[in-house]
């Protein structure tokens, strides 16, 4: 694991660096604010005393570089997912991670400490595949870099993985080099109505075919396909779509930013990534909408946290409560390795335990 030091902050960095340092010498505990659209995902916050932690609210916005010929693109953790959006349409390139917002204002930062990918991940690769390079402090408050603006750079480039999806444990993200791509030139979005059981028959049928598929997701009542490619591509794959009828993009926007009806109550909602295996199916209880092409459930369901840990695990998979009440004994959930090696990272990266991060990083 090599690091880089980063030499002459700016003040907002160093305004960080100060409570970090002051938290360290009065045992004080931070947890990482940004713009709050991502704070339902960290109820495992408190302290071990019991104390709520002090909130270290991170203002560091801006675009440091973009290099459309290169795919490169660097930018502070404030920045929002809208002007990303805005900066790389301009050059007609994207995010091919499709990271959902769930919020407004929504920053770069916060979605690479959430880990969280949208509907295209199976087919454009996930957020920790993006990330080139990360800048960050840590809970020394040691101002360093691990990573770089393109990916023959490898020195700390699996360091700057570690960060995705740490959830707020392990250090404050201050800016993010990803990788971008271009946008494909058509899209066609189809559906056609079935059960469960021929929603998974005609997965797995398309998942064998060399389809321009970038989006397929079960939501109930009907099997929804998103294409994107050329314009040939898309229409030579009609004979295999025949049954499927045309509709629009609302399907698709709404589930990648969770605005469908499905996710509007207060049920618990759980997100359970599993193989594609029909069998798990029969072994949740509840609501159910499937995306990743069978691969990811979004599950409502009251069943007690360890019936369902033990049905994804039963199948390979692993379940998190996403949003909804705590349940009881969730921690004990993680498995022993997983654990010692969060553990000694922790230990790395946060020695004082300065940042109250999500328990179950």
């Amino acid at each position: 694991m090599s690091k880089h030091p980063v030499n002459s902050p700016e003040p907002a960095v160093v305004d960080l660096q100060a409570r970090i340092d002051d938290a360290v010498k009065n045992n004080k505990r931070l947890k990482i604010c940004g713009s709050n659209s991502k704070s339902f995902l960290y109820p495992g916050a408190a302290t071990s005393d019991g104390m709520p932690p002090e909130d270290l609210y991170v203002d560091y916005p801006g675009v440091v570089s973009y290099q459309p010929s290169e795919l490169v693109l660097s930018v502070r953790a404030s920045t929002g997912l809208d002007e990303i959006h805005a900066t790389l349409e301009e050059q007609h390139q994207m995010l091919g991670f499709e990271p959902p917002a769930l919020g407004d204002a929504a920053s770069i930062g916060g979605t690479v400490a959430a880990g969280l990918s949208g509907c295209a991940r199976p087919y454009a690769g996930s957020i920790r595949d993006a990330v080139l390079g990360i800048k960050m402090l840590t809970g020394r408050g040691e101002l360093v870099r691990f990573g770089g603006e393109v990916m023959k750079n490898v020195a700390g480039y699996d360091v700057s993985r570690l960060l995705v999806g740490s959830m707020g444990s392990l250090g404050v993200i201050l800016e993010v080099s990803m990788r971008v791509t271009p946008q494909l030139p058509a899209q066609a979005y189809l559906h056609v109505r079935c059960n469960e059981d021929e929603a998974f028959e005609e997965m797995l049928r398309l998942r064998k075919l060399s389809l321009p598929i970038s989006g397929l997701a079960y939501d109930g009542e009907h099997l929804h396909v998103r294409l994107a490619g050329s314009e040939i591509a898309i229409n030579e794959s009609s004979p295999s779509l025949a049954d499927f009828v045309p509709e629009d993009a609302n399907f698709w926007q709404q589930l990648n930013e969770q605005k469908l009806a499905f996710f509007a109550d207060a049920k618990n909602l759980w997100r359970i990534v599993v193989p594609l295996d029909r069998s798990i199916g029969s072994r949740l209880h509840g609501d159910r909408i499937w995306d990743w092409g069978g691969g990811l459930c979004w599950l409502k369901s009251d069943e007690p946290a360890a019936a369902i840990h033990r049905a994804a695990k039963e199948v390979h998979g692993s379940a998190r409560l996403f949003k909804g009440s705590a349940v009881a004994g969730e921690e004990t959930m993680v498995a022993e390795p997983v654990r010692a090696i969060r553990a000694r990272l922790k230990q790395v990266f946060d020695p004082h335990a300065v940042f109250a991060g999500h328990g179950l990083w």
